[in-house]
């Protein structure tokens, strides 16, 4: 009998947030050059779940070996926006948005007027935050099966 609990515990801090959206999948095949190698999941507290694309998110369990418990990993990211552009502003708040709700960790937000083009100009870089198992923790799962 199977009495597992999906996504149990991971190695970082509760974070209170929503889950990973659809559109959340399309930015990252957009990240991996148009490859679509990943596959999300709802993960715990709103951070996804992230496994290989031929992987099914595995049933984790309390007492599972460390290994075998997801890690919280992030992907670094950094742009400049410019405050006049819709889309820059549309993007810059959803980064922000996603910061507030605990999925992504800003690190630097640099803020500079612009004279000549009469805005702001902001440089920022964030870690864009995922739970993923380590891979002997994804092949003892894929073992469960």
């Amino acid at each position: 009998m199977n009495t597992a609990d999906p996504l149990i515990k991971h190695k970082s801090s509760a974070v209170v947030s929503t889950g990973a959206s659809a559109g959340d999948n399309e930015s990252m095949k957009a990240l991996m050059g148009g490859l679509d190698m990943t596959r999300l999941f709802p993960g715990l507290d709103g951070i996804p779940f992230r496994a290989n694309k031929h992987d099914l998110a595995p049933m984790l369990k309390k007492d599972d070996p460390d290994f075998m418990q997801p890690k919280t990993t992030a992907d670094a990211h950094a742009r400049m926006f410019n405050m006049s552009k819709e889309n820059d502003m549309r993007a810059y708040n959803e980064i922000w948005d996603k910061a507030a709700k605990g999925t992504i960790l800003i690190s630097v937000e640099e803020r500079h007027w612009s004279e000549k083009e009469q805005t702001f100009l902001i440089f920022l870089r964030w870690g864009e935050l995922f739970l993923e198992l380590s891979k002997e923790g994804a092949n003892a799962h894929r073992s469960f099966k």
